[in-house]
């Protein structure tokens, strides 16, 4: 027979009150990213968490998908701990990482696809969306910010007709920010197409991007 235990309800309530706190992350995060985090959470199970043989075990589609890994995984024996440099070589091959590149990654490196996503979305330097043809990037550092980082933020979004981390359905353009470039004496600076533009006011912001489209 079973025992009641007067601490099981209030667990319950903290695990409601957690579900609940973790759906409203959820929200917050964009819609085409929001269901591949929900899948994700039951990967953990899924995922092999140490596979024998896993280049042996891999389908002979997925291999050939993504060919251009094999070399640095074989370079790194399959290492878990190789993993920053996997998704690097990734994204400069492939220029963002999908999820079924992700996927890729979690299965050959014997991880769960959740530690592999939460490593890459760590550094922003990894994008999880194909690249635009062309990109903006403001610094939203101290100095640039003080100077007037965040008005060309809002010119750009208005120009744009995106918000600040995300892209034109066209694919044309990029627009994001990053914390610092190092040279708060030029600030406000932006950086479009990897060319630093030093000093930049909303006119002469926008006259450059306006000349990409």
């Amino acid at each position: 027979m079973r025992v009641f235990n007067p601490r099981e309800r209030p667990r319950r309530r903290s695990q409601a009150r957690e579900d609940s706190e973790k759906t409203k992350e959820y929200s917050e995060i964009s819609p085409n990213r929001y269901d591949f985090l929900r899948w994700i959470e039951g990967c953990d199970s899924v995922m092999p968490s140490a596979p024998t043989e896993r280049s042996a075990e891999a389908s002979a589609e997925e291999v050939s998908g993504f060919e251009a890994l094999q070399s640095i995984l074989a370079r790194h024996q399959r290492s878990p701990d190789s993993l920053i440099e996997v998704l690097n070589h990734a994204q400069e091959t492939y220029h963002y990482l999908s999820d079924d590149l992700l996927r890729h990654v979690a299965r050959n490196l014997g991880l769960p696809l959740s530690q592999v996503f939460g490593t890459a979305s760590f550094y922003h330097l990894f994008r999880f969306q194909a690249p635009a043809r062309h990109n903006c990037t403001v610094c939203t550092g101290t100095a640039c910010s003080v100077i007037g980082a965040g008005r060309l933020v809002e010119a750009l979004e208005q120009e744009l007709g995106i918000r600040l981390g995300s892209s034109r359905a066209d694919g044309s353009i990029d627009l994001g920010s990053v914390r610092c470039l190092g040279t708060c004496g030029a600030a406000p600076l932006v950086v479009i197409d990897g060319v630093v533009a030093k000093q930049q006011t909303v006119a002469s912001v926008l006259e450059a991007v306006r000349s990409l489209r």
